[in-house]
């Protein structure tokens, strides 16, 4: 209501002009208007104007139904300028028409339906029978600025508002949190957002019903998430989303985590009520360090195999042509579950797999799922070449072209065939088809490797290694430097079991055959020869090598170590440490003419049968020799050596479906 009413009319023949002015919450408000032709039939035009309104209940309970409920749904706080133009139209019934325009002055607002105060809100409001426009609001929220253009438009039934609303500058905040749908409160923690983003917003709301809210261009900058079901934090978040209820599109998204790089597009799904879900078509994680951060950070099964393989070095990963990576949330209990079609490419990496693993290269395609804390996975190894065996001196040994597959199960690795880690029994091998095996190549031969291991409490694995047709020559060119005269066709295999992750836990069998065989040029063998004092004639190649042997205690454990010519064969025993420290003894019945040594010439037959030995020590490469006192030759000893004074080719057993509890010491 306007108060203190004061002003003039004029009449001019069939034309009344009005002047006057009054109050109205405390501002000065001025009245103009015609009136042409007075009376039923008059044709009037008025207009009001004021500078400073408040916005208060006296303008709120002045106001019509709809506005007033847009205004208090608004909250709208503040003054405005205000210059409203009421006019009728010529003959008998015509009514009043109203329209209004509205200059906001450093105002404020608090949308009900989505909490954001919005301050310092300038702009203009025109109002015209049933339509409120909005044109060039502007206004700040703390450091984020926002723009807005838009229209309320009055029906018969409930009013409808649509705004464009552009804001810059906007903050992953807790105010912003508050102001979002119950339903995205759940989301929201899940991913724990920080940062800042520009948006355009396209509201539309309908009184009495749910805002509908749409985002065309989301822009993200310098953001960053630390995922609750996954907290390894992902920094200088960038990108580009949009989006329009229940659907999110990833335009493109980059993030960090320390080094490690991630990119990515896709699609994400919010359905009011039901599990939310997150499709990365395409993602690549570069330069991925599976450390503690990250590992604690994964499902408990997944956890424990990694702490297991105990990864080093740095991996890239990215999807595969049709493969996608998912996550999904949103459920009762608060887990997460994810699935993945992806390929790893790995450069110097390494891990342990009962042995130690390193100088890993090439590519692993790996599929699977976890679901809470339990984790399935498939894949197939494409490696161009892995090192095993390391030496302290640096020294490992190499195969290349690794391929076979693995799984992953209920806690249960498999790399390979399961059948095949198994050692046979009396009943035949099984038949596994060959790309079921792990396999590479080595010294120009075949090499399968087949393991299980079950990751659920301590690691307790076993697994089957076998060599086809290796050479002993490439061997010697790769691992030992000047030995250019050593050949041979090498066989063999070696079962390896045991628990935890120590070296000093690992145990194994296995069988080596080398036939035909060149071996004298090798260090221990030279040393061995000058030790029994033989002529350069007498150094020729063995017709063959069988050795059986066991692993305990850190340790190669040589049960037994035939080498077969037709001058001269030895026999021997002993062990080898891990670190290359060895003590071997070795015999050979030489004939007496070719027994150079005093004494023991004469002893010889008569008390070993024409036995000498040979102790050997000191390390792999610098091994030392000294022969045998004929003392030492003891009744074990001579029956030992007795098994061998005919001996016959031996054929190489495979083991037996027993694995002992422990190997022969």
């Amino acid at each position: 209501p306007i108060r203190d009413v004061s002003g003039l009319a004029r009449l001019r023949g069939n034309r009344i002009d009005i002047e006057g002015k009054g109050r109205a919450s405390g501002v000065q408000v001025n009245l103009k208007g015609v009136v042409l032709n007075p009376g039923p039939t008059n044709e009037s035009v008025f207009i009001v104007d004021a500078k400073g309104v408040p916005i208060n209940t006296v303008l709120l309970d002045s106001s019509p139904a709809p506005v007033r409920k847009a205004l208090i749904d608004l909250e709208l706080r503040g003054s405005h300028d205000m210059r409203t133009r009421f006019w009728k139209d010529a003959g008998v019934g015509q009514k009043f028409r109203i329209s209004s325009e509205i200059q906001l002055r450093g105002c404020s607002c608090n949308y009900r339906s989505f909490p954001y105060r919005v301050d310092r809100l300038n702009g203009t409001v025109l109002w015209e029978d049933d339509v409120i426009t909005f044109q060039k609001l502007s206004g700040i929220h703390d450091e984020t600025q926002l723009a807005a253009d838009g229209r309320f438009i009055r029906s018969a039934g409930p009013g409808r508002l649509e705004l464009k609303i552009r804001a810059q500058n906007a903050a992953f905040d807790r105010s912003l949190e508050s102001a979002l749908p119950e339903s995205v409160h759940r989301l929201w923690q899940e991913f724990q957002p920080s940062g800042r983003f520009d948006v355009d917003t396209e509201l539309s709301w309908v009184q009495g019903q749910p805002c509908i809210v749409v985002l065309p261009r989301v822009k993200v900058s310098d953001a960053a998430i630390t995922m609750r079901s996954f907290p390894w934090p992902m920094r200088g978040i960038e990108g580009e989303f949009s989006y329009e209820a229940p659907r999110l599109i990833i335009k493109s998204v980059s993030a960090q985590h320390d080094d490690t790089q991630i990119r990515g597009r896709g699609l994400a799904t919010f359905p009011a009520g039901e599990p939310w879900r997150v499709q990365f078509d395409e993602l690549h994680v570069d330069d991925l360090v599976p450390n503690s951060t990250f590992r604690k950070a994964l499902p408990l099964q997944l956890q424990r195999t990694f702490d297991t393989l105990n990864p080093v070095g740095k991996f890239s990963i990215g999807t595969t042509r049709q493969g996608a990576v998912l996550l999904s949330g949103g459920y009762p209990d608060g887990t997460i579950s994810s699935a993945w079609d992806v390929r790893m490419l790995l450069a110097d990496c390494s891990l342990t797999a009962g042995v130690p693993i390193d100088a890993i290269h090439g590519r692993v395609n790996i599929k699977g799922n976890s679901v809470g804390a339990k984790t399935t996975l498939s894949g197939q190894l494409d490696l161009d070449s892995i090192s095993v065996f390391r030496q302290p001196s640096g020294l490992a040994h190499q195969i290349s072209r690794v391929a076979g597959p693995f799984s992953l199960q209920d806690g249960q690795f498999t790399g390979g065939s399961r059948a095949m880690a198994t050692p046979p029994g009396r009943q035949p091998a099984p038949q596994v088809a060959f790309a079921d095996r792990i396999s590479g190549e080595f010294i120009d031969g075949k090499l399968t490797l087949d393991v299980v291991a079950d990751l659920n409490d301590e690691p307790d694995y076993r697994m089957q290694v076998a060599l086809t047709r290796g050479r002993l020559e490439s061997y010697a060119q790769q691992y030992l430097r000047g030995q250019s005269n050593l050949a041979g066709v090498m066989n063999g295999w070696l079962f390896l079991w045991g628990k935890g992750r120590s070296e000093d836990q690992l145990k194994g069998r296995g069988e080596l055959q080398i036939a035909p065989a060149a071996l004298y040029e090798l260090p221990l063998f030279v040393q061995i020869f000058r030790s029994l004092r033989l002529d350069a004639g007498d150094r020729t190649a063995f017709e063959r090598a069988d050795v059986r042997y066991n692993i305990a205690n850190s340790r190669y454990n040589f049960e037994a170590i035939h080498l077969i010519g037709n001058a001269i064969n030895l026999h021997g025993r002993g062990y080898v440490r891990f670190d290359g420290a060895m003590q071997l003894d070795f015999y050979s019945m030489l004939s007496r003419n070719r027994i150079q040594i005093p004494v023991l010439h004469e002893l010889a037959g008569i008390l070993g049968r024409g036995w000498v030995g040979v102790k050997v020590t000191g390390n792999v490469g610098a091994p030392e020799t000294r022969m045998i006192p004929i003392p030492e030759f003891d009744e074990a000893l001579k029956q030992f050596l007795g098994t061998f004074e005919q001996p016959a080719p031996r054929t190489m057993v495979r083991p037996t479906s027993t694995r002992p509890s422990s190997p022969p010491q």
